[in-house]
């Protein structure tokens, strides 16, 4: 208990106080990395292959990030060859999801 009677709460539990009925409501956007546009929470609920295409956009974005970090060390090694090969293909998997993304009305890429 506290100096004030009451139990004190733990640092970790959120405190929530209800929205204004005039506050707007928030719109949660998902940036697609791959073809740099933003996506509602809203539109990928309402449309399935939107949906899928945020996953993809995600997966490709997890595809990059571990390319990266198995750059070979020797530059001129038939391992740099094969690391250069899965970028091309990287490549056209971008270049698939962007054209889903804009054929199911992802945005126009914006400036963050």
């Amino acid at each position: 208990m506290n100096s004030s009677g009451g139990t004190r709460r733990p640092w970790w539990s959120a405190v929530t106080r209800p929205r204004p009925e005039s506050a707007p409501a928030t719109t949660t956007e998902l940036f697609l990395s791959s073809t740099g546009c933003f996506v509602t929470v809203e539109e990928a609920v309402a449309d399935a292959c939107l949906a899928a295409t945020v996953v993809d956009d995600l997966l490709w974005r997890i595809a990059v990030e571990e390319w990266h970090a198995r750059q070979p060390v020797s530059r001129w090694s038939s391992a740099r060859r094969r690391w250069l090969k899965e970028y091309d293909d990287l490549c056209a998997e971008r270049a698939r999801i962007t054209e889903v993304a804009r054929f199911y009305g992802a945005g126009e890429p914006r400036r963050l």
